[in-house]
């Protein structure tokens, strides 16, 4: 039952249980080299666990790192976003040798793959649940984003703290998307900002009641258990529950971005409002939302997303129509057709989508998929629908 301490090399953190006697849930930390809190809170987990005199255990915790080379050197990436091109062609292509450039984050991604392929087949059918815990450079509460299937959607929902809609839509191949094609019931949390000590005690009571609600403990073995509920309740407070990113501001290094200082995530922002500057000059915001994940660092291309409040109703809505497999009527839409070489996916015609709106098929569990063209792209999130082991 103790938890297994690795060499610094290794992606395993550590791992406690028994695989294949219940669920398996996969905590990874620094996935960014600059995000170490999440590695931090998976090490007091594992600690603390080692501490108790557990009755009982069903399954296993399993904590992992990211870029390990990243961390070691404290910065976001070394070659590349190493949450972004999570891909199985991608993948097998490197295993097979068919790429002969290599960056840093390619044999990550490959060690990776390897550990949680491993502990996906362990788990002998049991559920897998994969926790990517993030922190953020900008001031802020925790929040959870997930691709939109129901199964995330319903643990995601089990949590005290806000949900983010729609942001995988706007990341190309994030891991979350990876591991919920892999089957594995997946979120990403962001704990808060990177050195605040409060972001690592915030995904730490993430993981003790991601434990609690898959019955893998006994809730009244943990000492404070309500602490870590009132915890994040607190940093949550007057939040609203569900917002869906509506606009992504992209960024190259050449921009010279220069996010305009002093914003957090869930500030409210108007039209007109200059956020941030660039070598044009201003950037100023076009709508009326939130804003979510403000950009203070020298690497990434996401200089800021704005979102804007989604009403609990239609969550209900899509439910339905999911569980009555509604999409299946869309086609009948003129300007709507099936691809023929991908599954669970409809190509658009834009004059169809923007008269729609992208609200409407998010509904049924479609999201954007980015392509050029006259035609778009649409594709349902399915848990396990492209790989197989």
């Amino acid at each position: 039952m103790k938890h297994k301490e690795e060499k610094i090399e290794s992606h395993l953190i550590g791992r406690f249980g028994n695989p294949g006697t219940g669920p398996a849930i996969i905590c990874l930390g620094g996935i960014h080299g600059d995000e170490k809190a999440g590695v931090h809170a998976i090490e007091s987990v594992l600690n603390e666990i080692d501490q108790l005199d557990l009755s009982s255990f069903f399954g296993e915790l399993i904590g992992l790192k990211g870029n390990i080379s990243a961390l070691e050197k404290d910065i976001r990436f070394i070659d590349r976003d190493f949450n972004r091109s999570w891909d199985i062609k991608n993948i097998n292509k490197i295993l097979s040798g068919g790429m002969t450039h290599l960056v840093s984050e390619d044999l990550e991604m490959i060690e990776l793959y390897n550990e949680v392929k491993s502990i996906i087949q362990n788990a002998k059918g049991h559920p897998v649940f994969f926790l990517d815990l993030h922190t953020s450079t900008a001031k802020g509460s925790p929040f959870i984003c997930f691709g939109d299937t129901i199964p995330n959607r319903n643990f995601a929902m089990k949590f005290p703290v806000p949900i983010i809609l729609g942001l995988e839509e706007h990341l190309n191949k994030p891991l979350i998307e990876f591991m919920t094609e892999l089957g594995c019931i997946s979120m990403a949390v962001e704990g808060g900002q990177h050195h605040d000590v409060s972001s690592m005690q915030n995904l730490v009571s993430i993981i003790w009641l991601a434990l609690t609600h898959e019955n893998m403990i006994n809730r009244r073995e943990i000492p404070g258990i309500n602490s870590h509920i009132a915890r994040l309740q607190k940093a949550v407070n007057g939040l609203p529950m569900i917002t869906e990113i509506k606009f992504r501001h992209e960024i190259s290094p050449d921009d010279r971005f220069i996010m305009k200082s002093g914003y957090k995530n869930f500030q409210p922002i108007f039209p007109g409002e200059q956020i941030a500057s660039d070598k044009s000059g201003a950037i100023k915001a076009n709508i009326l939302g939130r804003i979510i994940l403000p950009l203070y660092q020298g690497l990434g291309n996401d200089g800021f997303f704005v979102g804007k409040e989604i009403k609990p109703f239609w969550f209900s809505v899509s439910v339905l129509l999911r569980k009555f497999r509604l999409d299946n009527l869309l086609p009948l839409f003129p300007g709507i057709r099936k691809s023929l070489d991908q599954k669970h996916t409809f190509i658009l015609n834009k004059k169809l989508a923007k008269w729609l709106g992208f609200n409407f098929f998010h509904l049924f569990g479609y999201r954007l998929i980015p392509n050029t063209g006259q035609e778009i792209l649409i594709k349902k999130r399915v848990h396990g629908n492209k790989i197989t082991f």
